[in-house]
């Protein structure tokens, strides 16, 4: 079976501080992710109220191939979290950082959607293949734009920087103020043009043996044949059964006859 690339969305937004609209720019990256050519090899699962204490769990749970956090930031580079009363919990750049690199997995792609991230991406770039900050502060609308637009164009087998350089032109043409907020950091050695989704997914399936419930279907043409396959492995296993039974039997008789 081909393997899915699945992003990870990860979501805080604190009851204490300025309220954020993550639902529609979630809901505006699966739209668009739909609407793309290679929609089916991508899946997308979300983590919401995200804290310090939840944040490992998570991460070992889906071990995702692309992390996104949508959030506040501050200036130091620090992703605002929640605490267990669902206020604001800015958690340590350093320690952000230490906790992703242990718990990378398959991660190849960060995306930090989040007010003056790059300083938090500056320090991942040495650990992920690709690494996406904001500059400065981000508008709500401008990382939804963003972010559903980039997504679409790897969904649609686009490079990283090719992805990117399209959201950014989307925001432009938009008349979105924040073209220039997005920043891509690349690791050094990774080819940032090469297709993201053919450097990720298996080009060739698998051949699979049929399972229970469609080895006797007649909707394909080899059906039959797959099954008279099976029947005759079926028949020949069934027949080696047979002589090792019989053998144990005749000797049982022989030793029966001996006492």
């Amino acid at each position: 079976m081909t393997d899915k690339i699945k992003i990870l969305f990860l979501a805080a937004n604190p009851a204490d501080v300025q309220p954020l609209r993550i639902d529609q720019e979630l809901r505006h990256v699966v739209d668009q992710i739909r609407e793309a050519k290679y929609r089916d090899r991508i899946e997308i699962v979300s983590e919401w109220s995200v804290g310090l204490d939840n944040l490992r769990p998570i991460l070992s749970n889906h071990q995702p191939h692309i992390f996104h956090f949508s959030g506040h930031g501050q200036k130091d580079g620090s992703a605002v979290l929640e605490d267990d009363a669902g206020n604001a919990d800015p958690i340590d750049p350093a320690i952000f950082a230490e906790m992703l690199e242990l718990l990378k997995d398959n991660i190849r792609l960060v995306v930090l959607n989040a007010c003056y991230s790059k300083e938090q991406a500056k320090r991942l770039r040495a650990t992920f293949d690709y690494t996406i900050g904001m500059n400065q502060p981000i508008l709500d609308k401008a990382a939804k734009v963003f972010a559903a637009t980039f997504y679409q164009e790897i969904a649609n087998d686009r490079s990283v920087k090719k992805a990117f350089d399209l959201a950014c032109k989307q925001l432009k043409a938009s008349k979105i103020s924040g073209a220039e907020t997005p920043e891509l950091l690349v690791r050094e050695g990774v080819d940032s043009t090469e297709p993201f989704l053919s450097q990720m997914v298996k080009k060739e399936e698998k051949p699979s043996r049929p399972t229970d419930g469609n080895r006797f279907s007649q909707n394909n043409s080899g059906g039959d044949n797959v099954s008279q396959t099976n029947i005759a492995e079926n028949i020949t296993i069934g027949a080696q059964i047979g002589e090792v039974k019989a053998e144990r039997i005749d000797a049982l008789i022989k030793n029966l006859g001996s006492k």
